[in-house]
């Protein structure tokens, strides 16, 4: 009996560990399924443009199975495809910089279109038309940016890092303690952008503020509680390659009237880098409206680095960024003090009567003058912390009826 139950534990034991291993199993091939298929569909809210167009000859008829090569002119990143029965072609999920397209058929020459610029979210059209192969074997040419993009229907706006730096924002991508930075104020420098009211909504063509929508290569940066953008969530101006701002018949998977996707940069074949430092100070600062003419002691660094460049040649890249902001902001106050009357209980300035909870509501008497409350009936330990808050040498300063106020700035 006992060697019977042994075998028969033994057996469980081993059947449940098999069980045990299978479902482990069976969950890392679940796992690898949601990777594979559910995050395609998060690809979808990404930043990669289009390169699309037709290959015709030179008397308009199209040119079937061409083959057409679009390089990356930062990363040598290369894509290959070829124009169908209707020399129709389409090279998709590119990521948004210069590209050279270069559209190869047999019996012409070849076709060679250098420094293609494409934004984020962007279909640019390239159609090329080809020449019948004779003494030259190639056609090299410059393509220019369209005026108008017939590609989508959107109205959008693309600002590039370089026309970032040349901005007269006081912040660069930083965001301070309220929130703000460059990248936002930006918006009320292109056409039809405007801020919507308050401090952290910003409005391009009429849209209000909780209509934006904010992502950072396409991850979103909005608050999931305010639905308005996140400040830290922004990436410093180094960072930043270009920022699409975008209205009207967006894509769907935006889902907001006025859309703004940052760009950042991924690295190239090419090193480079940079340091920067935006300095403010109060001898550069005029004096508020309320601030009597004083100006605090006001310090302002923005300052960074960012160096990017190869880790492997064409295969593998690298790009770092930091800025950091130190800021002293002064502050102005106009706050309400007591008189040194008031602090002695003597309100006989005031019309409006000030009554004594202890003698049934009755105003207030002493020494027959009306309004001033019995120096005895005054608590030692109120006047122990009003002194502290309300020292006499703040006092009586500038009498404004009868309050007295005094401006601070720190």
């Amino acid at each position: 009996m006992t060697v019977e139950y042994a075998q028969l534990a033994g057996r469980t034991h081993t059947s449940s560990f098999r069980d045990a291993r299978r479902l482990r199993g069976l969950l890392c091939h679940f796992a690898l399924f949601l990777l594979l298929f559910v995050s395609r569909g998060l690809l979808a809210q990404g930043t990669e443009g289009n390169i699309t167009g037709t290959v015709t000859a030179s008397d308009g008829a199209v040119v079937p199975n061409a083959t057409v090569t679009v390089v990356n002119e930062g990363t040598h990143f290369t894509r290959v495809v070829h124009a169908d029965g209707k020399g129709t072609y389409v090279v998709t999920s590119l990521n948004p910089g210069n590209y050279s397209v270069r559209i190869d058929a047999p019996g012409f020459s070849a076709l060679q279109n250098n420094s293609v610029s494409l934004a984020a979210q962007q279909t640019v059209r390239i159609d090329g038309a080809l020449s019948v192969a004779g003494s030259t074997s190639s056609v090299t040419v410059t393509a220019d940016t369209p005026v108008i993009n017939l590609e989508m229907p959107s109205i959008s706006s693309t600002v590039t890092a370089e026309a970032l730096n040349d901005t007269s924002s006081n912040l660069l991508g930083t965001s301070d303690a309220t929130g703000d930075s460059g990248l936002l104020f930006y918006t009320t420098l292109l056409p039809g952008g405007s801020q919507a009211g308050t401090l952290f909504d910003w409005s391009m063509y009429g849209s209000r503020g909780g209509e934006a929508y904010y992502n950072v290569d396409g991850i979103s940066s909005n608050s999931a509680l305010y639905g308005n953008m996140v400040g830290p969530s922004l990436p410093p101006f180094g960072m930043v390659q270009e920022v699409e701002y975008s209205a009207v018949n967006n894509k769907a998977e935006m889902g907001q009237l006025f859309n703004i996707s940052m760009v950042t940069k991924s690295g190239s074949n090419a090193y480079h880098g940079d340091v920067f430092e935006n300095h403010g100070s109060n001898s550069l600062q005029a004096p508020g409206y309320f601030a009597a003419g004083k100006v605090g002691a006001y310090n302002q660094n923005d300052f960074g680095a960012d160096v990017g460049g190869p880790i492997r040649r064409d295969k593998l890249f690298f790009e770092l960024s930091t800025e950091l902001l130190r800021e002293d902001t002064p502050i102005t106050i106009t706050p309400s003090l007591p008189t040194a009357a008031f602090e002695a209980g003597d309100f006989s300035a005031l019309t409006t009567p000030i009554t004594n909870p202890y003698a049934g509501g009755a105003p207030f008497a002493y020494g027959g003058q009306y309004n001033h409350i019995d120096p005895s009936l005054i608590s030692k330990a109120s006047q122990y912390w009003q002194n502290l808050f309300y020292p006499a040498s703040i006092l009586n300063q500038s009498p404004l009826g009868p309050y007295s106020q005094n401006v601070y700035t720190n």
